[in-house]
């Protein structure tokens, strides 16, 4: 299950994400490669313009997402259902049949009020690192050239950080699609044990709990 996730993750990333920051990126390379007279005041339309490119950016990007969460959620539910009716040794009739889709569209909904409050920070995380690259570098009596290349380096970091959010939307949606089935049926189950994957990535707080049970 999560090497499918991870699959979802990198799918959607390059499918719904990547074109958008892209397009975004493009358009402010062209901006910044074009500013011929610096001045005050166009240094601070060009921001301006940057930041407005940004900002719809992250909101494209956030409802992007959408959709394929809500498939992620959907999924995850009837993964989550067939596996356990298949090992448990009671009847199948004794499952609350919650509907699948209204578990999904709920993760969805939740989904969508925070990818857009993580690609809402994003934006202001990377107009903050532009706009300094462009300011430190007019200050330094550097060319465009270079500073267009600070630009690439701050824009590389920004897709990393929007393949981030997309990780861990994913991952959140499936949890909670997962936990919405699981606390309906609690009458089938004794409890939950945490399995963690232990290697050099485990965080410290998922590590010690691998084998608990609650």
């Amino acid at each position: 299950s999560q090497v499918s996730l991870q699959r979802v993750q990198a799918r959607l990333f390059r499918r719904d994400l990547l074109p958008i920051l892209l397009a975004a990126e493009g358009k402010i390379l062209a901006l910044v490669d074009g500013l011929a007279e610096v001045t005050v005041a166009r240094v601070n339309a060009l921001l301006r313009q940057i930041r407005g490119i940004l900002q719809h950016a992250g909101v494209d990007a956030a409802a992007g997402l959408v959709p394929t969460l809500e498939d992620v959620a959907s999924r995850e539910v009837r993964q989550l259902a067939a596996a356990t009716k298949a090992a448990l040794p009671i009847k199948s009739t004794l499952f609350h049949s919650l509907p699948v889709q209204k578990i999904a569209t709920a993760a969805a909904m939740d989904a969508e009020a925070m990818t857009g409050n993580w690609f809402a920070k994003w934006t202001v995380t990377q107009t903050v690192g532009i706009e300094r690259d462009v300011r430190s570098g007019i200050a330094l009596g550097q060319g465009m050239d270079p500073i267009a290349t600070q630009v690439r380096r701050t824009l590389g970091t920004s897709r990393a950080h929007a393949m981030t959010i997309t990780r861990t939307a994913v991952q959140t949606v499936a949890n909670q699609a997962r936990q919405t089935w699981i606390d309906a049926n609690r009458n089938a189950f004794k409890g939950q044990q945490w399995v963690a994957t232990l290697d050099t990535r485990t965080c410290p707080v998922c590590g010690p709990l691998d084998g608990r049970w609650w």
